[in-house]
C-alpha cells in the first residue's frame, strides 16, 4: 500500500490545476472587499480629509495637484504646505534672530512683514521651486483631476485597482520563490491585513509605494532568472519608483550590487538598467533644469525636515518638533548633511542617536498601527468589514520569521525578497515608526509569511509538536510585547490622544470626524466620562439627538460637572420630553457653583415661559 503524498503537496497540486479559478476568485474577492468598504465609508468624513484638514499631508497633495491641473505643469513657483508648526518655527527664528532674513538677502532691514517672511523663509529652506516631495504621485492626481474633476473618488478608484494588482504581485512572488500554496496564502494574508486597504482610500502616495515595492521585487526576480529586456524594465520601474520616493534608490543600488556579485548580471545588463532608469527620470530632470534647480533633486523637504526626526527630544514614533529645531535650520541653512549633523549633536553622546535609531527599527515590528495623516483605527470605526479583517502586523512578523527559518538554506535564491524587506527600513530609521511608513515592509513580508504558513502546516501534518511548541515558545515574548498597546502619544494615554483629536475636530465644526475619534477613545478606555460627553456633543451637532441621549447620560454619571446635564436637558426638551429635561437642568444647577456659565444657561432655560 503506497503512502499518500503529504497534504501540502496535494494542496499544491490542486492549486496548480485550478490556478485560474483560485487566482480569479482571490482577485474578485479583493475587488468585492474594496467595493463594500468604499460603500461603508461613502458619506463619512474619512474620504474627505484632503478637503477638510489643512494640517494634513492629504490636504497639501490635493492643493498641489490642483495647482498643477490649473496650468502650472512645470511648477515654476515655490509650492509647499504652510502648517501651524511651520509658522511656529519660522516665528521663533524671527523672534530670536530678527536679522537672519536680512543676512539671507530676503529683506532690506528688520522691518519686514512676519507673515510674508514666514513663507519666504520656508521657500529658502525648501529650495524654492524644488519639488516639496517626489513628483510622480501629485502629477498622477493632477492628471486625474484634469480628466475627471476634483472628486477624490476618481483617485481612490485607480489606487484601489493598483491595490488589487499589488495582491497579484504578492501571489506571483510567493509562487515564483516558494510554491503555489505559498503564493495563494501570501495573497490571502494580504487580503486580511486591513492597513493595506485603508491607505488605498487616502490621498497619499503610500499605496503607490507599496505597489512599487512589490513591482521592483517581481521585476528583479524575473531579470535574474531570464535576463534580457527585463533588466531594462527593472531600470524603468526603478526610475518611476524614485519619482515616488527617493529612498528606492537604495533598493536599486543594492539590487545591482547583489546581481553583479552573484554573477547573474553582466555589464550589458547594468547598461540596460541604467538606460531604463534614465528614460523614466528624464522628464523630471528636464523640468528641474528648466526651472533652475538641481537636476537630480526631487524632494526639497527631506534636506531640512529630516533633522527633527533625529534630535534628542525626538520620539521613535509620533511626530514632534522640539524647540531646538529652529536653531538647526539657521545653522544648516536647510542643507541635509549639516542639518543631520546638528540634530545628532543635540544628543548627550553618539549613543543617544544610535539608541533612537535602533528604537525605530524595534518599534517597526510592533503590532500597533501608529496614526499620521491617516488612522487605521478610525477607518475600523467607520467600517465593519475593516473591523472584521483580523490580521495584526505581529502575525506577519511571526510567519515571516518561520518562513525565514524554513528556507534559510535557499538564501542565495531568496535575497531579492530579503532585499525588499531590508529596503523598507531606511525610511523608518530616517523618519519614525508610523503605520503608513511601515506599509512597504508589511507588503514585502507577505510572500515570506506565506512560506512560513506552509512550513508550519508541514510541521503540523508531520506531527512535529515539539518543533511547533518551540516555535510558539520563541514567538511568545515577541507577541506579548507587540500586542501591547503603545503608550507615549504625547498625552496621558492613547484614549487621551483620541479625545484630544475629537476636541479639535469639534472646534473646527467637523462633528462626524469628532464622533469617530470619541468612539475610538471609548473603545480604548470604556466608560470615560469626558469621551462620552464629547461623543454626545458630536452627535448633537449632527442632529442625532436620540443617539446622543445615552452618551450624555453616561457622561453625567461619570463626571461631576453640570455640563453633560445641561446638554442632556436641552436635548430632552428638544424631543418633547419636558419633565426629564427640566429634571436634568435642575441637577445641572445643583452641581455647578454660583456664577458658572453652565449654571447660568441652565437657570435661563428653567426661567423660560412654561418652565416649572
Amino acid at each position: 500500500m503506497t503512502t499518500p503524498p503529504p497534504l501540502t503537496e496535494r494542496l499544491d497540486g490542486f492549486l496548480v490545476r485550478h490556478r485560474r479559478r483560485v487566482l480569479g476568485g482571490l482577485l474578485l474577492l479583493a475587488v468585492f472587499l474594496r467595493v463594500m468598504v468604499g460603500m461603508e465609508l461613502a458619506g463619512g468624513p474619512l474620504l474627505h480629509v484632503h478637503e477638510q484638514n489643512p494640517a494634513s499631508d492629504n490636504y497639501f497633495f490635493a492643493q498641489w495637484a490642483q495647482h498643477l491641473a490649473d496650468g502650472d505643469w512645470l511648477q515654476r513657483v515655490p509650492l509647499h504646505p504652510m502648517t501651524a508648526w511651520m509658522r511656529r518655527v519660522a516665528g521663533q527664528v524671527m523672534r530670536e534672530h530678527p536679522s537672519y532674513p536680512v543676512d539671507l538677502g530676503l529683506a532690506k532691514d528688520t522691518a519686514y512683514d512676519p507673515r510674508s517672511m514666514t513663507v519666504a523663509l520656508w521657500d529658502h529652506w525648501l529650495g524654492g521651486p524644488t519639488y516639496f516631495q517626489e513628483p510622480l504621485y501629485p502629477y498622477l492626481v493632477a492628471l486625474t483631476r484634469a480628466a475627471f474633476g476634483p472628486d477624490g473618488a476618481f483617485v481612490f478608484a485607480w489606487q484601489l485597482a493598483l491595490g488589487v494588482l499589488g495582491l497579484f504581485l504578492v501571489y506571483r512572488l510567493g509562487r515564483a520563490l516558494f510554491s503555489e500554496t505559498a503564493g495563494v496564502l501570501a495573497a490571502v494574508l494580504g487580503l486580511l491585513y486591513a492597513p493595506l486597504l485603508v491607505h488605498e482610500f487616502t490621498l497619499l502616495r503610500d499605496s503607490l509605494i507599496v505597489l512599487f515595492t512589490l513591482a521592483l521585487m517581481t521585476a528583479l526576480v524575473a531579470a535574474l532568472e531570464r535576463g534580457g529586456w527585463r533588466w531594462s524594465l527593472f531600470g524603468a520601474l526603478s526610475g518611476l519608483a524614485v519619482l515616488v520616493k527617493v529612498p528606492f534608490v537604495i533598493f536599486l543600488g543594492l539590487a545591482l550590487a547583489g546581481a553583479v556579485a552573484s554573477r547573474r548580471c553582466r555589464a550589458g545588463d547594468v547598461g540596460r538598467v541604467l538606460a531604463g532608469l534614465a528614460v523614466t527620470l528624464l522628464p523630471a530632470v528636464a523640468r528641474n533644469a528648466l526651472v533652475g534647480v538641481p537636476w537630480l533633486k526631487f524632494n526639497g523637504s527631506g534636506t531640512s525636515m529630516l533633522a527633527y526626526y533625529h534630535m534628542a527630544d525626538s520620539r521613535p514614533y509620533q511626530f514632534s518638533i522640539g524647540p531646538g529645531y529652529a536653531d538647526i535650520l539657521i545653522k544648516s541653512d536647510g542643507r541635509l548633511l549639516p542639518a543631520l549633523r546638528e540634530a545628532i549633536q543635540t544628543h548627550a553622546s553618539p549613543w543617544g542617536f544610535i539608541r533612537l535609531s535602533l528604537a525605530k527599527v524595534l518599534y517597526s515590528l510592533h503590532g500597533d498601527e501608529v496614526p499620521n495623516n491617516v488612522d487605521v483605527a478610525l477607518f475600523r470605526q467607520a467600517s465593519g468589514l475593516l473591523r472584521a479583517l483580523p490580521l495584526p502586523f505581529w502575525a506577519l512578523g511571526v510567519l515571516g520569521a518561520a518562513g525565514t527559518v524554513a528556507t534559510r538554506a535557499r538564501w542565495r535564491e531568496l535575497w531579492p525578497l530579503y532585499l525588499g524587506i531590508a529596503a523598507a527600513l531606511p525610511t523608518l530609521v530616517l523618519a519614525s515608526f508610523i503605520s503608513r511608513y511601515r506599509l512597504p515592509l508589511a507588503a514585502a513580508l507577505l510572500p515570506l509569511a506565506g512560506a512560513g504558513a506552509v512550513a508550519l502546516l508541514r510541521q503540523a501534518q508531520a506531527r512535529r509538536w515539539g518543533v511547533l511548541g518551540v516555535t510558539a515558545l520563541l514567538a511568545a515574548p515577541y507577541v506579548a510585547w507587540a500586542s501591547r498597546p503603545l503608550r507615549d502619544f504625547g498625552v496621558d494615554s492613547p484614549g487621551g490622544y483620541y479625545r484630544s483629536q475629537g476636541a479639535m475636530a469639534l472646534r473646527a465644526g467637523w462633528a462626524d470626524f469628532a464622533e469617530l475619534n470619541y468612539r475610538e477613545a471609548l473603545r480604548r478606555e470604556p466608560g470615560h466620562g469626558q469621551a462620552h460627553l464629547g461623543l454626545g456633543t458630536a452627535l448633537l451637532q449632527q442632529g442625532l439627538v436620540d443617539d446622543a441621549l445615552p452618551e450624555l447620560r453616561a457622561a453625567a454619571d461619570g463626571l461631576t460637572s453640570g455640563e453633560p446635564l445641561l446638554l442632556l436637558g436641552r436635548a430632552l426638551l428638544a424631543t418633547g420630553r419636558r419633565e426629564e429635561g427640566l429634571a436634568a437642568l435642575h441637577e445641572a444647577v445643583a452641581r455647578e457653583p454660583a456664577g458658572s456659565s453652565v449654571r447660568q444657561q441652565s437657570e435661563q432655560l428653567l426661567s423660560l415661559p412654561g418652565g416649572p
